[in-house]
């Protein structure tokens, strides 16, 4: 009987740590997200905040970021058409490096492309802004470009993912931290 008895013990203690698990699980897996590391706050909202735009400057603002976009996307979709023939080339059992360099080159043409284009958007915005803004938009562009930064790191839905080389080996991603 008091054998029995243990054994029961024993089997509300382990179905009161097993609950006590699964209750502490949902709770990790369930609750939001407040870390602030995680939330990722947009380009624009940084700008427009910690430079206290105006209605005409956010609407200014507004316009520079829907050119910016759109010529973003284009050069996407240029780097994506490249992307691809350099992986195609993979496939020719005639592979010439100086077809894959050509190719490279018109890439990196089209990320210098992307970079200036860049630079020339950051510059527009700068120039709606007022002095004060402008001190302030120098401390806040490397901020502004990290978080940017860090949102390119998703691969856009509509970007084809390349090629899988016939050994199956995916080559590493390219270093983003630069």
């Amino acid at each position: 009987m008091n054998e029995t008895k243990t054994i029961k013990i024993w089997q509300y203690i382990t179905t009161i740590l097993v609950a006590c698990n699964i209750t502490l699980m949902l709770v990790i897996w369930l609750k939001p997200n407040n870390d602030p590391e995680r939330q990722r706050i947009a380009p624009r909202e940084i700008i427009i905040n910690k430079l206290k735009f105006t209605n005409e400057q956010i609407k200014n603002y507004d316009s520079l970021i829907a050119i910016h976009r759109t010529k973003t996307n284009e050069l996407h979709q240029k780097s994506a058409k490249w992307h691809e023939a350099f992986f195609e080339n993979l496939k020719n059992n005639q592979y010439q490096p100086t077809i894959a360099d050509s190719i490279l080159n018109l890439i990196a043409a089209t990320e210098k492309e992307n970079d200036l284009m860049t630079f020339n958007h950051f510059k527009a915005v700068r120039a709606i802004c007022t002095k004060e803004q402008q001190q302030e938009f120098d401390i806040i562009i490397n901020e502004v470009l990290h978080t940017m930064k860090q949102g390119n790191n998703r691969r856009p839905e509509n970007r084809p993912r390349p090629p899988m080389p016939p050994d199956g080996d995916r080559p590493p991603p390219p270093n983003r931290e630069n």
